[in-house]
């Protein structure tokens, strides 16, 4: 082997073929084969991991965002780094590598009765991470031995011999030779002599096996000395047809239903049939196949129809109305492309050879009795910038990359500077505060923790500006989002706000980048100074890795879902990190802010500060996760904004500490129907339907003129709805709760809903 590899080193000109023509030049052929193998067996080990690598490093570089230093937007990255297309082959290389070696594992486990590799060979004998080509070589062992006792004793003294060579791996754990070398000395054991007598005849228990003889009834079985080999014995019915005297469960089953009996021309054939049947059980497609090729060539004309159907149906193919010969052809050719099952059970040609129970789904599978599909969707594209500067105004972008965090000034001031629409705001929190209380004596914190679906919550999770920005801000640009359902701030002087926090566990987010991309936001209702505000450390996102790791160091460690930060956040770490910054916004002004920041309030309130929090969630495509599991999931978040009820846990997963009550508030009153895209944000409409798909590109797109009519269409209508609801709530209210009612001694505010009827 390592004269090969100094070829590698030495001479370049040379190919490669050259290089190992020369290294194995002299040798014999057994020693030939043996180093041409090993060079193989490298190379396939130094692929894999470098898949690994691709697609660790890949996923870092868009996980963490570091793209953004060079590139204004991720397509305009995968477009122009000139490796994008190259990283997603070898990530898919490195699927198909972990699904075949998924198989090898389960073959293993199915020829040794169930049990996991790992378990067989135990922690002093399994690799740390076994690679394909040591698991395709365990997988050749565990065809060789039955007895997982035994491959084991052979492992054990492969490894014992390499341990005791000089200048060979002193690694105790298995390596890819000392599995070859106990296949090897496997092959070279002395046959099992011990005869076995099946209807009176005998056979040797590696003859009797040849035939498919393993899988019959223990009844008919005996063991007994060794004794000349016989001819196997069989009962013939007339017109030479063959009834195997022990036979598969499988074949036994299909007799009772059909009652068939085995034309089979070969009876030594009807027996490999039966063991191929027998070893079918319990095995997926890839296991079956390898079964199957104990049977080939002209053997197929030889087996009789039964069997093949039989055969066939082991296969989980479909027999119904297909002769004896369509039937062979198709698993001729299925064993032509043994090494392409997943191409088998997916390509038009074939796939429907399959039942339904035999292969993966298909797209045709949903089609129901529709002929055709639909066009395939090409992936959205967004320029970001183009956002930014539409929605936040220049420098907008620069500020949040940097800082973590960004106010968009006046973004809401349709609702603020509308003084019709601004009391109907006034009038509903009013309204919710009146029906607050404390529970068990205990402050609310300046929260209004009983106002989760009020009109004008409901009308900001919708906003088409604030939908934009949230996939503007969001470093994986998600833009199938929800708002999760949850209570506003309505802090009064002297109430208690000051808190400093992380809505993250940091060290998930570290090592798995949970919640990395969820953005805060913000909408102030009052206008707010720096001693009543939001306070957070710039730039800290991009220092929260080494932050933690100081943490660490001082055996500080929390691992909450929200960690609370004013202990561990030292003075040292605000001179070496960063230091608290007020964030003052204004009425109307809407507040973005990473997920990975540390961030709190001033406390205590000096002044009236009313705050709403939309929570805009990203929804995972491919299995309908949001952004925090734990916080539940999009169905349950859709049904809570659809039945106007509160959310057990926080969005970020974090249990409320206070009791949410039963029910929706008879106060909240839906609106919905004001823009396709709105009704996508809380849940009454699918991110697939095509409305929603069109709005979304209207607002997401090229066009700021017919974005900016877009926005000014739906704002309109939300105005209208608004007021016609506001009328209803009003209504409602007193009707519910009669003299505790807010709205029953409030005759201006009665009066003003009655005039939109």
């Amino acid at each position: 082997m390592e004269l090969v590899l100094q070829g590698f080193n030495s001479n370049n000109e040379l190919s490669v073929e050259e290089c190992v023509r020369r290294a194995v030049e002299g040798m014999c052929p057994e020693n030939r084969l043996e180093t041409a193998l090993e060079v193989v067996g490298i190379g396939l080990e130094q692929e894999e991991r470098t898949q690994e690598v691709v697609a660790e490093t890949w996923a870092l570089i868009l996980r963490e965002g570091w793209w953004k230093v060079r590139y204004r937007s991720l397509d305009e990255f995968m477009a122009n780094c000139g490796i994008s297309e190259g990283a997603k082959e070898a990530i898919s290389r490195r699927m198909r590598t972990e699904r075949l070696k998924r198989n090898f594992e389960l073959s293993i486990q199915s020829r040794w009765q169930g049990r996991e590799l790992k378990e067989i060979l135990g922690e002093g004998l399994m690799p740390t991470q076994p690679g394909k080509a040591f698991l395709e070589a365990m997988n050749v062992l565990a065809r060789q031995v039955e007895e997982a006792e035994e491959a084991v004793e052979l492992l054990r003294a492969a490894r014992d011999d390499r341990l005791k060579t000089r200048q060979a791996s002193n690694d105790p754990r298995l390596r890819l030779g000392d599995v070859k070398a106990a296949i090897k000395n496997a092959d070279s054991r002395p046959p099992r002599r011990s005869q076995i007598t099946v209807a009176g005849s005998q056979f040797t228990s590696s003859q009797f096996t040849a035939v498919g003889g393993s899988q019959m009834a223990a009844s008919q079985i005996t063991e007994i000395d060794e004794s000349p080999e016989p001819e196997l014995a069989v009962r013939r019915g007339s017109k030479r047809r063959l009834v195997v005297e022990s036979e598969s469960e499988e074949e036994s089953e299909m007799r009772r239903k059909n009652g068939w009996t085995c034309y089979c021309e070969d009876e030594r054939l009807a027996w490999a049939a039966g063991q191929v049947l027998a070893g079918f059980k319990g095995k997926g497609l890839i296991d079956k196949m390898a079964e199957l090729e104990a049977i080939d060539g002209e053997m197929w004309q030889r087996l009789c129809y039964p069997h093949v159907k039989l055969l066939a149906s082991g296969l989980e193919l479909q027999t119904l109305g297909l002769d004896r010969d369509k039937l062979v052809e198709r698993l001729e050719h299925l064993q032509r492309n043994a090494d392409e099952m997943d191409t088998m059970t997916q390509e038009r040609g074939t796939y429907e050879w399959f039942r339904k129970t035999g292969r993966p789904a298909h797209e045709d599978d949903n089609l129901g009795p529709f002929k055709y599909p639909c066009s395939a969707q090409e992936e959205f594209r967004l320029d970001v910038k183009v956002i930014w500067e539409r929605y936040g105004g220049e420098g907008a972008m620069e500020k949040f990359y940097e800082g973590g965090n960004v106010v968009v000034r006046g973004a809401l001031d349709w609702i603020v500077k509308d003084e019709e629409v601004m009391g109907m705001v006034d009038a509903e929190f009013e309204m919710y505060r009146h029906h607050l209380r404390e529970q068990n004596g205990v402050s609310n914190y300046g929260w209004c923790r009983n106002m989760w679906h009020s009109l004008v919550q409901q009308v900001i999770r919708q906003d088409p500006v604030l939908y934009a920005l949230n996939v503007a801000a969001r470093p994986d640009l998600n833009w199938r989002l929800v708002s999760f359902p949850y209570y506003t701030k309505y802090a009064s002087p002297g109430d208690s706000t000051k808190f400093k926090h992380i809505d993250i566990n940091v060290r998930r987010y570290l090592t798995r980048g949970r919640g990395g991309s969820t953005v805060q936001t913000g909408i102030s209702m009052d206008d707010e100074s720096e001693d009543g505000c939001t306070i957070v450390v710039p730039g800290f996102h991009r220092r929260i890795g080494q932050w933690w790791q100081e943490v660490e160091r001082r055996g500080k460690v929390t691992d909450g879902l929200v960690q609370d930060v004013k202990n561990i956040y030292m003075k040292e770490d605000e001179e070496r990190f960063g230091r608290w910054a007020a964030v003052v916004c204004k009425r109307g002004d809407i507040r973005l802010t990473l997920a990975n920041m540390i961030h709190g309030s001033t406390g205590p309130c000096m002044r009236v500060r009313r705050v709403i929090h939309p929570w805009l969630v990203g929804i995972n495509p491919d299995n309908g996760e949001l952004d925090f599991s734990e916080a539940g999931s999009y169905e349950d978040v859709c049904s809570a904004n659809r039945k106007m009820e509160a959310m057990q846990t926080g969005p970020t997963g974090d249990r409320t500490r206070f009791s949410v009550g039963e029910g929706r508030f008879v106060g909240s009153v839906q609106m919905r129907g004001m823009s396709a895209l709105g009704d996508a944000l809380v849940g009454a409409q699918e991110w697939t339907s095509k409305e929603v798909l069109r709005e979304r590109d209207l607002i997401l797109g090229q066009d700021s003129k017919k974005a900016r009519e877009y926005v000014d269409g739906v704002r309109s209508k939300m105005v209208e709805k608004w007021k016609e609801c506001f009328k209803v709530m009003v209504e409602a209210e007193v009707e519910e709760y009669g003299e505790n009612a807010y709205f029953r001694g409030v005759d201006m505010l009665c009066s003003m809903a009655s005039a939109h009827e």
